[in-house]
């Protein structure tokens, strides 16, 4: 089984386009803060992971999203989250939203492990302990 997380909330309308429909940048918000609580369940939140592995981000590389359902303000959502793909030196997370038992959004972010390369950034591979913590 893989570690998944839920996390709840609400449509507010600082969320909305102004016909009061979820502005659609606001789910990649979404899915970044969810990775970083699937991180925190995983025991390794983001910013510890530099001294455990010495990999100082997980930046993105791809993005995307399909959009099923409109999410308009004042709706309870649950964003489900979870690592599908571990790569060598990258990830993917898949990300559902969803409306009760409707799916309205689903999402991917595919990220790398960054470590300092003298005054910039190279891809490592992904810790197995890292991996491991999400199985």
């Amino acid at each position: 089984m893989t570690l998944t997380i839920r996390d709840t909330l609400r449509i507010e309308w600082g969320d909305c386009d102004p016909l009061g429909i979820m502005f659609y940048p606001n789910s990649f918000r979404w899915f970044d803060t969810a990775t970083h609580h699937l991180f925190d369940a995983a025991g390794r939140p983001m910013a510890s992971l530099e001294s455990h592995y010495g990999i100082v981000g997980c930046p993105l590389v791809d993005v995307g999203a399909t959009f099923k359902s409109p999410l308009p303000w004042m709706t309870d959502i649950a964003v489900e989250t979870r690592v599908t793909e571990w790569r060598t030196k990258s990830f993917v997370v898949s990300h559902t939203i969803w409306k009760g038992e409707t799916v309205a959004v689903e999402g991917r972010e595919v990220r790398v492990c960054v470590a300092r390369d003298g005054a910039g950034l190279k891809g490592i591979a992904v810790p197995d302990d890292l991996k491991a913590r999400f199985a």
